[in-house]
């Protein structure tokens, strides 16, 4: 930003000034310190020159800049804009939704328990009709606590 005002003070305007009062500031250095159009012709009406024509390019540079960022904020995104990121919405939603079994699946899952506790002599067939209940109630979770797991 101090940039910005060295190039104002460069050019001998107001930090407010009008691109009409930029354009004839600028123009007056120019004339006035042009290699070709200059007195005596030596390095300083160049560097001069050159110093005026950086600072007039900074501060167009910097208003156009300024000025798109307006109109874009104004117009705000375009509908396929819109579009793509209500759709990567929906899929992360979906993604993070929970998994649901069939009723089959779960039928089969209850099973596989009932058949694992009757093999490790740990589980009985209250957890799997525990876990089928809850399948069917929408709640996934069954904790070996509730199902009265016996030793």
């Amino acid at each position: 930003m101090e940039e910005l005002f060295a190039a104002h003070r460069r050019l001998g305007v107001a930090v407010n000034s009008t691109d009409d009062e930029l354009k004839r500031a600028f123009r007056r250095l120019a004339l006035q310190h042009h290699p070709d159009r200059a007195k005596v012709s030596s390095e300083a009406c160049s560097r001069q020159f050159l110093e005026a024509q950086r600072a007039y390019e900074m501060i167009c540079d910097y208003r156009k800049r300024r000025q798109l960022a307006r109109e874009y904020a104004a117009k705000g995104p375009s509908p396929a804009t819109a579009e793509m990121h209500q759709a990567a919405a929906a899929s992360a939603a979906a993604s993070r939704a929970p998994r649901v079994m069939s009723n089959m699946t779960a039928a089969m899952a209850a099973g596989a328990i009932v058949c694992a506790g009757v093999y490790m002599g740990t589980l009985k067939y209250r957890f799997a009709k525990k876990a089928l209940e809850r399948h069917l109630s929408g709640s996934y979770v069954v904790k070996a606590e509730e199902a009265q797991v016996s030793a």
